[in-house]
């Protein structure tokens, strides 16, 4: 089984030498006022990554960035594209590798005007070209914003946007086919009265196109939301072949967020299963994270949902892909914490193994550890040549106290998806450790910038949980309260002095275990 693919994945599939895999967690500001990374790409020296920085020149708009990275997430060089008269934003993950060893990204800009984009790097990530698209029914409607793109088996891609109308509130979802140097070939238009959302997009070998997209009405109304997950396959000349929609009336559903098409025509679409919320003025719709398998036929063989203990505005699914030895698939989103301060929407990243029959094989978190309300977001996975998988996103502190707030995000796991090395079976070599069964590891020792470390308490107590650390005088240097089991936490230590200290989890004030850890300069 697996994703219809076509030359260049090459550069991505390597033998998978699982022993001794690298893994790593860095933020970036790259010297700019913040940075998001969007889209990451592995090849065999390293990891090419996109994304978007706010210029350090007046009047502070928005670019693009492009960075490589070498195997351990240290940057080799950047490269930036911006204009003092234009902004420019590259958000989805739509970064993909060209027969002459460039690259092809999507995003949009403003001139004031509203254009999608496409932008064409060398391989050194130089921009060579850009080309932009006016939204079809420009000037009664101008917004358009690329939300997908994929290659097509002529050599040229597809470009899926989302698409405002010439009617308030409401959007359409536009297909763009372009040839390989951007030249437009057709551009057409699909929706109906609601609002149509594109997410996600696949393309065939024989040249079908399958887009996945949300279609809902709350733009129209206050309350009874109508939110369904929409699939539909055009021809390469951008005709309907087939249709799907959830049911309005029995659920509310995500947007088919992403996509992986099976060798025998079934899809697996990560979704989510919604909630309406009553508010005073308008509704509002919270969603828990949906994994689901449609058959040949397009109807429902499985879904899967993953809830959080406490629902939030922040639980989303933002990718899925297939394992390459054909094991099931990587789910991935973010979700709520709410272990660190009381009323706050800490934001982790979240990752989960599927088998091919929709059981969870198993699920990782990564929670930031700082009281500060702040979000790490997740917005491309892919899996490394290592068998392991690389992630960007987005690492914000909300009340903005830092000098950088918006950070861009990069994390490096190995095939069980562990920050912290073994995760997945690691057992505490400290003596200390009072608890039989009870486990923690700690990775990097000696730390830099962060200790990365993972527990594990088979009789956990979400109540009477808390971690604590203390220097080498036994002076107490943090402690926070946790409700996660079997979770990864980032503790910053960047701005600690080098020295000797002790990582102490406790249960009902009992100690459990004591972990030693160097941090150094």
């Amino acid at each position: 089984m697996g994703k219809i693919s076509y030359w260049w994945l090459a550069l991505l599939c390597f033998p998978l030498l699982l022993q001794g895999q690298t893994t790593f967690n860095h933020r970036y500001h790259f010297g700019f006022p913040s940075a998001v990374l969007t889209s990451v790409l592995p090849v065999d020296d390293g990891y090419y990554a996109t994304g978007i920085i706010s210029d350090t020149v007046f009047p502070y708009e928005t670019g693009n960035i492009f960075v490589k990275f070498d195997t351990e997430g240290v940057p080799v060089y950047l490269k930036t594209l911006t204009d003092t008269l234009i902004s420019v934003e590259t958000w989805e993950n739509t970064l993909l590798p060209t027969p002459d060893g460039g690259f092809l990204l999507t995003g949009y800009s403003f001139t004031p005007v509203m254009k999608a984009l496409l932008i064409k790097y060398d391989a050194d990530g130089d921009t060579l070209f850009t080309r932009t698209y006016l939204n079809p029914h420009y000037p009664a409607g101008e917004f358009i914003r690329p939300m997908a793109f994929a290659e097509t088996p002529d050599g040229g891609y597809v470009i899926v946007n989302w698409m405002g109308t010439a009617v308030l509130g409401n959007s359409d979802v536009s297909v763009l086919k372009i040839d390989s140097i951007g030249n437009e070939q057709w551009h057409k238009i699909y929706g109906d009265v609601f609002r149509d959302i594109p997410r996600s997009v696949i393309v065939d070998e024989l040249g079908n196109i399958i887009v996945g997209a949300m279609r809902l009405n709350n733009n129209l109304v206050a309350e009874n939301y109508v939110f369904q997950v929409s699939i539909f396959q055009l021809d390469s000349e951008g005709n309907l072949q087939w249709s799907y929609l959830t049911s309005p009336s029995t659920m509310l559903r995500d947007a088919a967020n992403d996509m992986v098409l099976l060798d025998d025509g079934s899809l697996v679409i990560a979704s989510g299963d919604g909630t309406e919320y009553v508010h005073p003025s308008v509704n509002a719709v919270w969603f828990k994270k949906l994994i689901f398998k449609l058959d040949p036929n397009h109807e429902l063989e499985w879904e899967s949902e993953f809830p959080e203990p406490k629902e939030s505005s922040w639980t989303k699914s933002t990718n899925l892909i297939e394992f390459s030895d054909d094991s099931g698939f990587l789910f991935a989103g973010t979700a709520p914490d709410y272990s660190l301060s009381e009323g706050y929407d800490h934001i982790k990243g979240w990752l989960a193994k599927i088998s091919h029959d929709g059981e969870s094989i198993w699920e990782r978190e990564y929670v930031y550890l700082t009281n500060k309300l702040n979000a790490h977001e997740i917005f491309d996975i892919k899996e490394t040549s290592d068998g392991g998988f690389i992630f960007c996103g987005q690492a914000v502190d909300y009340t903005n106290a830092g000098t950088i707030p918006q950070q861009a995000w990069l994390i490096k796991v190995d095939e069980w998806s562990c920050l912290v090395p073994g995760c997945y079976l690691i057992d505490s070599a400290d003596e200390s450790s009072k608890v039989s069964g009870f486990r923690l590891a700690i990775y990097p020792n000696p730390a830099a910038e962060y200790l990365n470390f993972h527990f594990r308490s088979p009789d956990f107590n979400k109540n009477k949980g808390s971690f604590s650390v203390l220097d080498a005088n036994g002076r107490l240097i943090r402690e926070f309260a946790t409700d996660r089991n079997d979770a990864t936490f980032i503790l910053p230590v960047h701005d600690w002095a080098a020295g000797v200290y002790f990582l102490q989890y406790r249960e009902d004030g009992q100690l459990l275990a004591t972990e030693r850890f160097v941090v150094q300069r």
